[in-house]
């Protein structure tokens, strides 16, 4: 049986030359200090740490297919993310965190700031696409 929650996501699109280089951008290294874990994607949004157990990233050809593909568990995000997604066949990927995350995921409002347009990050290339309320289906 399947249950369904609210939940509030932001998406990124990703241009990525493999999904090891994507993974590798968003992997946090968690510092033997008290310093806090820090990943060059989070780095590069200052969006400090978050729980990444609540983000994921899917990789493969039409950002359109792919949130197809994630519209099948968060109900409505096609629809509502299909007309800001970058135009041009480079994008190969989303990457995606869920408000379960952290608080400041849960609202768009509470979100930290961050940059919009374009961002580089190492051979990695995301772009924010927003944030949306959906319904988890589980």
């Amino acid at each position: 049986m399947s249950t369904y929650a609210h939940d509030t996501v932001t998406v990124w699109a990703v241009m990525a030359p493999s999904e090891g280089d994507l993974i590798r951008a968003v992997s946090f290294e968690y510092p033997q200090d008290d310093e806090e874990a820090r990943s060059a994607f989070s780095t590069a949004y200052r969006t400090g740490w978050y729980d990444d157990d609540f983000a994921f990233h899917l990789c493969g050809d039409g950002l359109c297919a792919l949130l197809a593909d994630c519209s099948v568990s968060l109900l409505t995000l096609d629809q509502q993310a299909t007309p800001h997604l970058p135009a041009g066949l480079d994008w190969n990927a989303l990457y995606v965190i869920a408000g379960g995350a952290g608080e400041v995921w849960q609202r768009e409002e509470n979100r930290p700031p961050m940059p919009h347009g374009v961002v580089r990050v190492a051979e990695t290339t995301f772009k924010l696409i927003g944030t949306f309320p959906v319904v988890a289906k589980s």
